[in-house]
């Protein structure tokens, strides 16, 4: 083999390998092994963020951009722990492994609980506000708001973005009860559910699940073990009561990216639950390897990201703030 020849060879070893790890946390997925946590490095940016700990507090689900490899989350400041109860725009950049913080315009006490959404190709983040009935919308970095929800806000409602309803997706709001919508088109349209379908009050979740093209949706004060399917063409599907609470707070609630099966984390017995879709049935996830985060103290946030094939699971405890990944 000539000297061309090896260096072009180099080269494509190269390139591939680069392909192989093209991120921080590609690499880093690509080493986990199956029903397995690791504990990311420890991340000055992180610790360094300016917020307290009800910021993660009383939290579910954060949103993902595949396109430009970032999280996003907007976090509530509570009832007791700062100055100014402001809400914060959390970010996280996968490219420079940094995270940063962003004020928001909304002063006052709350948390965020499962209130993110967010559509990646146009670029716009969703947020819910505690007890309001204007979704706020983050385009380019400004704020707005959408028109008037169809039905009153509870304490503690929960939005997702539903890619596959409708031709070009739509927000889907899950309040308390049976109240649930969709907004597109720039308006709201309410979707009545069947007789006997009925959720919790408020602490209610949504997850959209890529795999089986649904949200995954239910739980609530007083009514938390209840949960539905909504799917694409409007229908909605009543599962088995759940053995765990599902209400936010009692659960944090995501799915895996490979299987499409639904992942809880149950907060009182630190217990992983999965969720077949298909078969309606629950099993308890034994015999994690690795480090098991769910030990840990303190507040939980759950990001799915779909091309790795992983979770990751933020926890904000005090000084203490630490990033592990799940891959199922």
């Amino acid at each position: 083999m000539n000297r061309v020849a090896q260096l072009l060879l180099l080269f494509c070893v190269s390139t591939f390998a680069q392909s192989l790890y093209a991120s921080y946390l590609a690499e880093i997925a690509e080493k986990l092994k199956r029903n397995s946590f690791v504990k990311l490095p420890d991340n000055t940016s992180l610790r360094e963020l300016d917020i307290n700990y009800s910021h993660f507090y009383w939290a579910d689900t954060a949103v993902w951009d595949p396109i430009r490899k970032r999280i996003l989350w907007v976090g509530g400041p509570g009832q007791c722990c700062t100055k100014v109860p402001r809400y914060e725009l959390i970010k996280y950049l996968e490219s420079d492994n940094k995270w940063a913080l962003e004020h928001t315009p909304f002063v006052k006490a709350g948390h965020a609980y499962d209130a993110n959404a967010y559509d990646p190709d146009t670029d716009t983040l969703y947020f819910s506000l505690f007890r309001d009935r204007k979704v706020k919308v983050y385009k380019g970095n400004k704020w707005s708001t959408l028109s008037t929800l169809p039905f009153s806000a509870p304490d503690a409602s929960s939005i997702t973005w539903f890619p596959d309803i409708n031709e070009k997706g739509a927000l889907v709001y899950v309040g308390a009860n049976r109240n649930i919508a969709l907004y597109s088109d720039r308006k709201w349209q309410r979707i009545i559910p069947p007789s006997g379908f009925s959720w919790g009050g408020y602490h209610v979740f949504s997850e959209y699940n890529h795999r089986h093209k649904l949200v995954w949706f239910g739980g609530g004060k007083n009514n938390d073990k209840s949960h539905y399917a909504l799917y694409a063409d409007g229908r909605i599907k009543k599962f088995s009561q759940a053995p765990i609470s599902l209400g936010v707070g009692k659960a944090l609630h995501t799915y895996d990216p490979l299987t499409g099966n639904l992942i809880v984390l149950d907060l009182k017995t630190k217990h992983l639950w999965e969720f077949n879709v298909g078969k309606d049935e629950w099993k308890v996830i034994k015999d994690v390897n690795g480090a098991w985060p769910p030990m840990q103290k303190g507040a939980w946030l759950a990001v799915p990201i779909n091309e790795y094939n992983v979770n990751l699971f933020v926890n904000h405890y005090h000084q203490r703030r630490s990033v592990y990944m799940y891959k199922n």
